[in-house]
């Protein structure tokens, strides 16, 4: 909504001077207020490990600690950064996350750079193409919250799962009715919850795939991975859209990517199901040999 304004006073760049502004105030923010995890403190035990475990501590309301787990730290790095490093991050959940986060994002981007445009090219006013892209946002900001919320009861992967099949359909629901003000602005504020509820997913699921050791140097590829899509899918976009590509098709296609996440995602929990099993079926296998 601030960004509606201030285009229409001061022109597209405000957009951007707002976004940079608004990010980099955040940064000191970020810094003083986001502390790294328990599991990353403990399995690579940087200086003053043990003080900011305690604080985490205190902050959890559990009791504090008086020694970190044994093991060397350096030798824990010197694993992180050799070639075992690849082993953990180059896996087939791996795998399939990049496929979750390339194809999740390049969809959201589309949606978020294209679908003002998009409004104005399927026959509404400029206003109305703008109220269209407000809508999304307005949605974004309850689709993360509802995401936040529901992971408390269900099992983040699996929710992510049913997200992006709800995206994929509204997607396409979005692009059938885009032409009609009525069911375009009210279809862009589900496509805006279920979206950001996605991408809010990918963030809930995505540090959970990796071991601690690795796990910001996965999320971080994962987030690499997916900033492709996500410049890769505008630029797709506005070239079939020169070459006389409808607002309708551009949507049934990108409503793509989400179902091959969708995909993606079921695939991981696969993989989860069939590797909890094998634990178990060792666990099993051992005491039966210790009987």
């Amino acid at each position: 909504m601030l960004t509606t304004l201030a285009i229409s006073r001061f022109g597209w760049r405000s957009a951007f001077a707002i976004g940079g502004l608004l990010s980099l105030a955040m940064v000191p923010v970020a810094a003083w207020r986001l502390p790294e995890s328990l599991d990353f403190l403990l399995a690579r035990q940087p200086a003053g490990a043990l003080k900011r475990v305690n604080i985490l501590l205190a902050g959890l309301r559990q009791p504090p600690t008086s020694a970190l787990p044994s093991g060397s730290p350096t030798q824990s790095r010197a694993t992180a950064r050799l070639a075992s490093q690849l082993a953990l991050l180059v896996t087939p959940t791996t795998a399939l996350a990049w496929c979750v986060f390339f194809s999740t994002i390049a969809g959201f981007y589309f949606i978020v750079s294209w679908t003002p445009r998009l409004l104005v090219a399927a026959g509404l006013s400029t206003t109305q193409g703008l109220a269209g892209g407000v809508l999304l946002n307005l949605g974004g900001i309850a689709g993360c919250g509802l995401y936040a919320g529901a992971t408390s009861r269900v099992d983040a992967r699996r929710l992510l799962f049913f997200v992006l099949i709800a995206t994929a359909i509204l997607v396409c629901a979005f692009g059938l009715g885009v032409s009609d003000l009525s069911v375009a602005l009210g279809t862009a504020l589900l496509v805006g919850t279920m979206a950001n509820a996605a991408m809010a997913g990918l963030y809930a699921v995505g540090p959970t795939l990796n071991p601690a050791a690795v796990r910001a140097t996965g999320m971080g590829t994962a987030i690499g991975i997916g900033r492709a899509g996500a410049i890769l899918a505008p630029v797709v976009s506005g070239a079939l859209l020169d070459r006389g590509w409808t607002p309708t098709n551009l949507y049934l296609l990108f409503a793509v990517p989400f179902a091959v996440a969708a995909i993606a995602v079921r695939g991981m929990q696969s993989l989860r199901l069939a590797s909890t099993s094998g634990t178990l079926t060792q666990v099993a296998d051992s005491g039966a040999s210790s009987d």
